[in-house]
């Protein structure tokens, strides 16, 4: 069987691979390029569907973060977490604003620390009580952590490439 450059799906490619680097026939920039080449596989779709339907996303992520502001001060008396859950409303307002403008960098850039934000402030809370607003809010945060990370991360290195619909 000739050898090829492409990545290998199956886990018997995979170990001979490693066996293979230990006899040093196979470098780490290899298996390393192969990796990479699997996630920006797995990424693609992430990013195909961002270019759709940018900044619609962050818009209704503004509002739920809204919503989630109202009924952390409201409901709950807690003055903290409306802040913080009001801050990143504003920062995906400001994002959608700047992704529907065209300014795509600044705008994921602004996407994920608001993503991560709201996943950091109500991931505890989902974990530890399972509150029915901190779980959507930290579940709803880690999808858009995940989808403008890696939209930002396209913006400045061209990778990984759009599926062609």
């Amino acid at each position: 069987m000739p050898a090829t450059n492409e990545p290998s799906d199956n886990k018997a490619a995979v170990v001979g691979a490693r066996s293979l680097q230990a006899h040093g026939s196979v470098s780490n920039k290899q298996l390393a390029h192969d990796q990479d080449h699997k996630i920006e596989r797995a990424v693609a779709p992430v990013t195909t569907l961002a270019d759709k339907a940018d900044p619609l996303p962050h818009y209704v992520m503004a509002s739920a973060c809204g919503i989630g502001a109202w009924v952390a001060h409201a409901m709950h008396g807690n003055p903290r977490s409306a802040a913080i859950a009001g801050a990143c409303a504003v920062g995906y307002a400001y994002a959608g604003m700047l992704i529907g403008e065209g300014r795509t960098k600044m705008g994921y850039d602004i996407g994920t620390l608001a993503s991560v934000g709201i996943t950091a402030a109500t991931g505890r809370r989902a974990w530890e009580k399972g509150d029915q607003w901190a779980t959507a809010l930290a579940s709803l945060g880690a999808i858009s952590t995940v989808g403008n990370a890696a939209k930002a991360y396209q913006e400045r290195t061209g990778h990984p490439h759009n599926l062609n619909l």
